[in-house]
């Protein structure tokens, strides 16, 4: 990983729906890094997934300012990391490498595509192991 990384995260949807189901979706937020979820994420957790497990609990962490939405400034690197990833998938590792953040996936393919580009990478399982290294 670059040796210039800064104490930030990328998460994906799949991260956010899983740890808002057992009620930890605070996790990401408790180690004080910042917290990014790129647009795709957002829509598809808080905007799609109205009412869904994930959705409340990510739109009062973006109202809070403890996760910030943004949006991939490489749409031809999004555009080629879409085949064979989802697009929040895509658009999470875009952001990893634009803001040299740790990524948090839990799709296989998604994981080891990102493993091969150079971002370290840990899963919603992971978190909790990443919490406790990290305070």
């Amino acid at each position: 990983m670059n040796s210039q990384q800064t104490r930030c995260l990328v998460a994906d949807s799949s991260v956010i729906i899983a740890l808002a189901e057992i009620n930890f979706v605070d996790i990401i937020t408790m180690l004080r890094w910042e917290v990014i979820i790129p647009n795709a994420v957002y829509e598809e957790v808080v905007v799609r997934g109205r009412n869904m497990p994930g959705s409340m609990e990510l739109k009062s962490l973006v109202n809070q300012g403890r996760v910030k939405v943004l949006a991939p400034r490489d749409k031809a690197l999004v555009e080629a990391l879409h085949d064979p990833l989802g697009i929040g998938e895509a658009e999470a590792v875009a952001l990893a490498i634009e803001n040299s953040c740790i990524v948090i996936l839990d799709d296989r393919i998604a994981r080891l595509k990102a493993k091969s580009i150079g971002l370290k990478v840990i899963g919603t399982v992971g978190c909790c192991r990443f919490s406790d290294k990290f305070k």
